[in-house]
């Protein structure tokens, strides 16, 4: 009686983590919008203000509140293999996510952008430091653990958390099939990657990140462009 007491209590407390791991992102968010209009901050710095705030927040929780090492959320020491891996994952979940785009005839010169080689090189740093580490950190690191203490299904675990990566991304981004579906699609390539890992390590998972965001928003615009000009 006692075990199901404690890991009905485990479970409970797994839950009102994620749930204000969720409301604390999203009212850093809003503050952070809220900040960058009112100095008319530039977008790039409110944006790594809010990532290292998050990134922040839950590493102090794991290793102070805790008292839990970082390998128990996933964030090993990387290896050489995982650097490949994480390029490889991020390139196939680009290629996978064009294949409706080319069966739907999508015209790519709607893409082309003349390529700031300067900012794209700043922006991937920012792609991979900032944005795929902090959210793979929180999405994949924090709430899919604390989500495996509510239940060992792995599939309702992916679910879910296809769910809150969507919801940590809207806004900005809307509820249309391309994004929700690439969102999701995402999701359940990098989940899958890290249940059939040995190393259960999210080090790949940030590298993917950033490779696909880097790809995705500013190689295929310059790449289109130089083939178009």
């Amino acid at each position: 009686m006692k075990n199901m007491t404690d890991s009905n209590s485990s479970r409970m407390r797994a839950g009102i983590e994620i749930i204000a791991c969720y409301f604390i992102v999203l009212l850093l968010s809003v503050s952070n919008n809220w900040v960058g209009q009112l100095l008319k901050i530039d977008g790039l710095w409110t944006g790594v203000v809010f990532y290292l705030l998050v990134a922040s927040i839950i590493l102090f929780y794991v290793i102070k509140i805790e008292k839990r090492p970082l390998s128990s959320i996933g964030l090993k020491g990387i290896t050489f293999k995982e650097i490949v891996f994480g390029i490889l994952i991020g390139i196939l979940m680009f290629i996978v996510q064009q294949i409706p785009l080319i069966l739907m005839g999508m015209d790519y010169k709607m893409f082309a952008s003349p390529p700031d080689w300067i900012h794209i090189g700043i922006m991937s740093l920012y792609c991979i430091f900032c944005v795929g580490f902090t959210e793979e950190l929180m999405v994949r690191g924090f709430i899919l653990h604390k989500s495996l203490e509510i239940t060992n299904n792995k599939i309702i675990v992916i679910l879910f958390n296809c769910i809150i990566f969507y919801m940590i991304h809207w806004p900005p981004v809307r509820f249309v099939f391309g994004e929700a579906f690439n969102i999701t699609l995402n999701t359940i390539i990098l989940c899958t990657y890290l249940f059939l890992s040995k190393r259960k390590s999210i080090t790949p998972l940030i590298i993917a990140h950033g490779v696909y965001d880097i790809i995705s928003a500013y190689l295929l615009p310059a790449f289109v462009y130089v083939m178009i000009t």
